[in-house]
């Protein structure tokens, strides 16, 4: 691997960021060689999607240097960035799930005529290829929405690659995967990274100690928007990237024992639901007590997810019972699952988990003040918007700037979201269906 700073496909010098004053990246160094996967790791909230989108366009650095292959650069928008040959896969998707698997990957990109005509056949043929080359045996007519998670973000990687990208950013990509799939998207990476003709750089992010160690060639460790160190992967042992990541000795997670169990909480007994998804569960049961943490597993589509989105309001039971604290209820809508102190945490951080045109402080806020809120489809009335943007800001996401929520930091607002589902209403349980991939060990350990 070639060791020359001029021969790099991307070089960093100083680069710092600030959001509404806060300050998210701070006089941070960071090279990318090719033929090698350059892991950035560090916590929820370190630094490290901010500096990524910098490199992809998204986002323009506030001092510093941005090198491209040697030549300093400062990409005005996305589209500028993928000319310059960088590409970046998001760990949220960002597929429009009604069109086509060919109309995703040609939006904004579109194969027409000097006339003006679309070019389907050509478009067709290419997405053929495209989808050939990360493994994907799918018709390119096929609708987003009726595939797999697993074969959506192929599609995403494909649609990432069809530039045939230099510098390849991928941001958690697996975070949503179950485990059996992961192993495709690794096995397209080594292919790129030893591409003999153009080897590719590729800038990976991840939680997940076994991608890390699996893939990087080198890592650097952000903490605070700082860079803390920079080392080949074969020399920093497990135990020093955590202790870099985290600022002290970290022990290894241990089971706490096992607390009294409190009075029932919540029952289910045979209740079938038809979730807003399309989903079914049918005949399901379970009792939940005080101080209990119940996990419910399953592959993907078996139905978990739309149980817990049922039993917050959205989705409709068909039959059976609930009850909290020994009574029957009637979940309706989720303002009535909120009555009941109920709060969801959803998979979905960007949809469904915050409220995008506000602030971080207010959206945590709103389902506090949820009793001033209106109806659905409604707008936020003055009062709920003060009494949010006046109170403190959120415990899980202390250090947020002020900034609209779908400009904020993905790791800060990750926790916003914590805050959001917390403060609407903590008197009984929280149902969450947000696997803890994508979660770092001290944000792990904090949720218990």
């Amino acid at each position: 691997m070639r060791d020359s700073v001029a021969e790099s496909l991307v070089t960093c010098v100083g680069v710092c960021k600030s959001f509404s004053g806060q300050r998210v990246l701070m006089d941070v160094d960071f090279d990318l060689r090719p033929g090698e996967v350059h892991v950035l790791a560090g916590e929820n909230g370190a630094g490290k999607s901010t500096l990524v989108k910098i490199l992809a366009g998204a986002l323009q650095h506030d001092a510093g240097q941005v090198r491209i292959g040697g030549r300093e650069t400062r990409w005005r928008s996305v589209h500028e960035a993928s000319a310059g040959g960088v590409a970046m896969i998001h760990q949220e998707l960002s597929l429009a799930t009604s069109m086509s698997v060919m109309d995703n990957l040609f939006l904004g990109r579109e194969r027409i005529t000097v006339l003006g005509w679309l070019q389907r056949g050509t478009q067709r043929q290419e997405a053929i290829d495209a989808l050939r080359r990360v493994g994907l045996d799918v018709d390119p007519a096929t609708i987003v929405a009726t595939l797999p998670l697993a074969a959506r973000q192929m599609v995403e990687i494909a649609k990432a690659l069809m530039h045939d990208a230099r510098i390849l950013i991928m941001d958690e990509p697996t975070s949503a995967l179950p485990r059996p799939d992961v192993e495709r998207p690794f096995a397209l990476i080594d292919q790129l990274k030893s591409n003999a003709a153009h080897p590719a750089g590729i800038i990976y992010i991840s939680h997940r100690m076994e991608e890390i160690y699996r893939l990087a060639d080198r890592i650097t460790v952000l903490r605070d928007g700082r860079r803390i160190v920079t080392s080949d992967a074969r020399d920093l042992p497990r135990g020093d990237l955590i202790h870099a990541m985290v600022g002290r000795e970290v022990d290894e997670p241990t089971r706490p024992p096992a607390m009294a169990r409190g009075a029932e909480l919540l029952r289910i007994e045979r209740i079938t639901v038809h979730g807003s998804n399309g989903a079914m569960v049918r005949d399901a049961s379970l009792r939940l007590h005080r101080g209990e943490i119940m996990g419910l597993a399953g592959l993907q589509g078996s139905g978990s997810g739309a149980l817990l989105h049922v039993l917050f309001g959205d989705g409709r039971i068909i039959s059976g019972a609930v009850f909290i604290n020994g009574a029957p209820v009637r979940i309706a809508s989720p303002r009535g699952a909120m009555e009941h102190g109920i709060a969801l945490l959803t998979d979905d951080r960007k949809r469904t988990g915050l409220c995008q045109d506000l602030s971080i402080g207010g959206t945590s806020r709103c389902r506090r003040h949820a009793n001033t809120l209106p109806a659905a489809g409604g707008e936020c009335p003055a009062k709920a918007l003060r009494l949010a943007e006046q109170s403190t800001r959120s415990e899980f996401a202390a250090a947020a700037p002020p900034s609209r929520c779908e400009r904020s930091p993905v790791g800060i607002s990750r926790k916003s979201r914590w805050g959001n589902g917390w403060y609407a209403n903590h008197r009984s349980c929280c149902c969450m269906i947000r696997r803890a991939a994508s979660m770092s060990a001290r944000a792990r350990r904090s949720t218990g």
